[in-house]
């Protein structure tokens, strides 16, 4: 078996960010955490082949907005959380600069909780680098990674269509 990191493009960025702002400031460092589980290697397939172990939902939902400053610009993260009954759940997030351009797109589905002992679906895009990755975990099962180019993916179907997702979050979580 193998170890390897789970969701490092998820959080990798954000805590470089956190401890440049920390030691900027003279704040004292941040401490950051990586999570590894044990099990079979993911399988790297092509981007169009990719098939979300979770289906996505886009019933309900509640809003949840998030000021912040990257690189002393403010910025806008809206959430979108949608839970459900049978224990998946999915949550959409995107990041706006301060005049409303996507920064970073996430869609979280599957089971969200720290002991991840069921099925994820991750979709993340960065319109800064044109990037787009998509991945399916499921603890002690073959994983699948997918990567393409953000403005593919942002009208890929078997996504559920980031750009719809992004319009959809800021119709419901309000303006800006």
């Amino acid at each position: 078996m193998l170890i390897r990191k789970v969701m490092g493009l998820r959080y990798s960025r954000a805590a470089i960010v956190l401890g440049a702002c920390a030691c900027a400031s003279g704040a004292p460092a941040t401490r950051t955490e990586t999570a590894i589980i044990v099990g079979p290697p993911a399988v790297v397939i092509p981007f169009g082949d990719f098939v979300p172990f979770i289906d996505a939902t886009q019933e309900g939902g509640e809003c949840k907005r998030i000021a912040s400053t990257e690189a002393n610009e403010p910025t806008t993260m809206l959430l979108l959380a949608f839970p459900q009954w049978s224990g998946t759940k999915r949550n959409v997030s995107v990041t706006f600069d301060s005049v409303g351009r996507p920064l970073r797109y996430s869609d979280l589905r599957g089971d969200l909780r720290r002991d991840k002992t069921g099925p994820e679906t991750v979709i993340l895009i960065d319109f800064e680098r044109g990037t787009a990755h998509a991945s399916n975990e499921w603890p002690d099962r073959l994983g699948q990674d997918a990567e393409g180019q953000a403005a593919v993916a942002l009208q890929a179907p078997n996504l559920d269509r980031p750009q719809h997702m992004i319009e959809l979050v800021k119709a419901r979580c309000g303006p800006l």
